[in-house]
């Protein structure tokens, strides 16, 4: 029983390792890369962005031929004097970069940001929104 205790450090630090090869938000420093979902609503293409701590000033969109490019900035206090034993708060610039085959209405696209979820609305053109057709009796 005695070595299962000694080499419980050792197992949990070989999980640590592994964990940080295959886990895409590792500690590496300055690796600010928010998680990012996009679903076709069928009206709107919707893109929902993780950026907790991140001003909404600091948060840059734009649309043009086709792709949509989100910016954000997560901004620290440089002047932190601190030693730290573990930092997995990540601050720095962001940058994704979406094309889009469907065209788009850029005129409609709409943002949002609530709780550190950014929303992005980007409805389709008018004549690809699907449309149902009544069929009537003769």
């Amino acid at each position: 029983m005695f070595a299962i205790k000694t080499n419980i450090p050792t197992l949990f630090d070989e999980f640590n390792t592994l964990n940080s090869l295959f886990d895409s938000r590792s500690t590496r420093q300055g690796d600010f890369r928010p998680a990012i979902d996009v679903y076709d609503s069928g009206e709107a293409y919707v893109i929902t962005a993780e950026l907790p701590g991140v001003d909404e000033k600091n948060i840059d969109i734009e649309y043009s031929d086709s792709v949509l490019t989100l910016k954000a900035e997560r901004k620290t206090d440089n002047n932190d004097k601190n030693t730290y034993h573990r930092k997995e708060i990540m601050s720095g610039t962001f940058s994704r970069s979406m094309r889009f085959s469907t065209p788009i209405d850029a005129t409609k696209i709409v943002a949002s940001c609530k709780n550190g979820l950014l929303e992005i609305r980007l409805p389709k053109e008018e004549a690809l929104k699907p449309r149902k057709i009544q069929v009537s009796v003769a």
